[in-house]
């Protein structure tokens, strides 16, 4: 008997929809982080009617875990308005691996800065609550979160 996985994958995400029943949600979002590893992408996108709960698993789990992915995580908080993006930015922010997260963050500031995305920035140096990620930062990326995070963008 064939699966087909796309069928799968589609009743998988609207289960764990906020439009589900929250039973159902709760099922799905245990479900979720059983994931495999090298399916924990299929929860790395601020998906419309899911990605409160994506956030939600991604929240949850370790920071080795979430090494790989920190760079897609900083892009989620590039727009707050994405479902989502304040549960991971709670999770950056609880980041312990901040060596690894600073050059991630160095990596999108340099971005940020290319493509004039100033809310990004912004949101980036929310990150700066996190006192232990600030030696670690290169200091020209340093300078220009904290512009941004002492003005409160």
């Amino acid at each position: 008997m064939a699966v087909d996985i796309n069928e799968t994958l589609d009743e998988f995400f609207e289960t764990l929809s906020e439009y589900s029943d929250e039973a159902a949600q709760r099922i799905a979002i245990e479900a979720a982080k059983n994931l495999k590893l090298e399916y924990l992408s299929l929860l790395m996108a601020p998906y419309p009617k899911c990605g409160v709960n994506c956030a939600k698993v991604l929240s949850e789990l370790s920071d080795e875990v979430l090494r790989s992915h920190s760079t897609t995580l900083l892009e989620w908080i590039s727009d707050m308005n994405y479902p989502g993006a304040e549960i991971i930015l709670d999770r950056l922010k609880r980041f312990k691996d901040v060596s690894w997260l600073a050059v991630n963050i160095d990596r999108c500031v340099k971005e940020a800065l290319l493509f004039d995305e100033q809310i990004w920035l912004c949101n980036i140096a929310e990150l700066l609550d996190n006192e232990r990620l600030k030696p670690e930062l290169p200091s020209d990326v340093y300078n220009v979160l904290y512009c941004r995070y002492k003005v409160n963008c």
